[in-house]
């Protein structure tokens, strides 16, 4: 664990990252930040500027049910995007 990070940037092809995150929020009451996090130079080096990326943290009381209901959030999302 000492060597992993409990942060995981995503965009989702179609839709737009604020689209995302507010989705998150609103239909599923999961809470992400949008946008470049302070950080546009990685965002260039990432290619995911000028829009960015959500950001999902899990936190230190974030259980495993949680992170399950959150993929499964996200997979609706895509699923939805799709045309």
């Amino acid at each position: 664990a000492h060597d992993r990070t409990a942060t995981v940037s995503i965009r989702v092809d179609g839709l737009r990252v604020n689209e995302v995150g507010w989705r998150l929020d609103e239909e599923f009451e999961i809470l992400t930040r949008v946008g470049l996090h302070c950080s546009p130079a990685a965002h260039h080096t990432l290619g995911t500027f000028p829009e960015g990326t959500v950001r999902l943290s899990a936190g230190l009381f974030t259980t495993e049910e949680e992170i399950d209901a959150t993929v499964v959030a996200v997979r609706a999302i895509v699923a939805s995007s799709v045309h």
